[in-house]
């Protein structure tokens, strides 16, 4: 079938790893013989982009991509970014149906923006779509009171809406206006995510963590943690991958816990590097305040590393007595305790045994064939 994806996010020059998952989950569609194409206009404040019309067509390993910049207006709020998402999402969707042909269907990732589009889309053209949600957004409380109608009408009107984990799901029910929400988690590829022989045990004992460095993911608490339990234990470091709005902060109290020779920030990861460090890590900890899934910890899993998160509602779902801890949010005791159980008993975790299960659970096939049998629900239906 042909299958068009509107992702809310993507991959931009200047943040080149943004929705990595969505893009992948459109390859692994490829491979499993569909045909794919993905749209994703990247909004604009700059006037010089009024009236740009000039489309950016590659095929990315099989997914036929168009992009393209397109200007919002300034102080629009939700309104004017709708507006400009779905005159972009058009602009290219009808260059791709030159070239490409009509899709059989369309998927969207989250409501906010890509909803609002495929229902505006699927009307216009009478095609079926879905909503596959992701965002923090909900479990927050920042959904802003006009945003709500709109979430609940892109809800009724899709013909099936997809949560990433259980946790999102129950977030959903208050705008699903009692329809069936469906769980399908994201899905991480284990060919790349892979065991790798572990250097001699006289190495430092390595705790990473990667993300973007926001308030949300809570890698203060992960710090103060860190300098309750090994402060000064030259044989335990913490690695921290990303980039963002709180590294200054971050380095501060790092300087001012006394950890800064212990504590290693690399900066943005590609995905080769993020390959690279979880499989060189002992264990892989994420006390975020908000996570709807958490992708990071199923690439850890794949890599058969150990891991820590918090109850938080997405990652819940991942984590068992088998592969790690879940702590409560905000919980600097817990987690310190957690990390220190981790390293005690590290010779009990079998990384054959957590990457076997995170295969069956979050592999590609293991995803792909539910995403299938929607479809074909769908087209069914229709």
């Amino acid at each position: 079938m042909h299958i068009l994806i509107i992702p809310s996010w993507y991959k931009t020059e200047s943040n080149p790893t943004l929705g990595s998952f969505f893009r992948e989950q459109a390859q692994a569609l490829v491979r499993a013989g569909h045909k794919v194409t993905l749209l994703f206009p990247e909004i604009s404040y700059d006037t010089k982009d009024i009236f740009n019309t000039k489309i950016s067509i590659f095929d990315d390993e099989g997914v036929s991509t168009y992009t393209k910049k397109q200007y919002m207006i300034p102080k629009t709020g939700c309104f004017g970014f709708n507006v400009s998402f779905y005159k972009g999402i058009n602009d290219l969707y009808n260059e791709a149906v030159k070239q490409v042909g009509t899709p059989d269907i369309i998927h969207a990732h989250s409501c906010l923006w890509a909803g609002y589009s495929a229902m505006k889309l699927s009307s216009k053209k009478n095609i079926p779509y879905l909503i596959t949600e992701h965002f923090t957004k909900y479990s927050r409380g920042l959904i802003k009171s006009h945003e709500k109608p709109l979430i609940k009408k892109q809800i009724k009107y899709a013909s099936k809406v997809i949560a990433v984990s259980e946790g999102l799901k129950n977030d959903l029910e208050e705008y699903s206006l009692g329809k069936e929400i469906l769980v399908i988690s994201n899905m991480v590829d284990v060919n790349k995510f892979a065991l790798r022989e572990q250097k001699s045990q006289n190495d430092k004992f390595k705790f990473l963590s990667v993300c973007y460095l926001m308030q949300k993911k809570g890698l203060d608490i992960l710090l103060k943690a860190f300098a309750k339990s090994f402060k000064g234990y030259e044989d335990v470091e913490l690695i921290i991958g990303g980039d963002g709005e709180e590294k200054d902060n971050l380095l501060r109290l790092t300087n001012e816990l006394g950890i800064s020779s212990q504590v290693k920030f690399l900066g943005a990861l590609n995905r080769d590097e993020v390959i690279e460090n979880m499989q060189s890590c002992n264990a892989f900890v994420l006390p975020s305040r908000f996570e709807t899934f958490g992708v990071v910890f199923i690439e850890a899993l794949a890599c058969g590393k150990p891991i820590i998160a918090t109850k938080t509602g997405g990652p819940d779902g991942i984590v068992n007595k088998g592969n790690g801890f879940l702590v409560e949010v905000e919980d600097i005791e817990g987690l310190s305790i957690a990390m220190k159980k981790i390293i005690d008993n590290i010779s009990c975790y079998d990384a054959e045994l957590i990457r076997t299960d995170c295969i069956k659970r979050f592999s590609e096939k293991a995803v792909i064939t539910q995403f299938e049998q929607v479809y074909k629900d769908i087209l069914g239906k229709k």
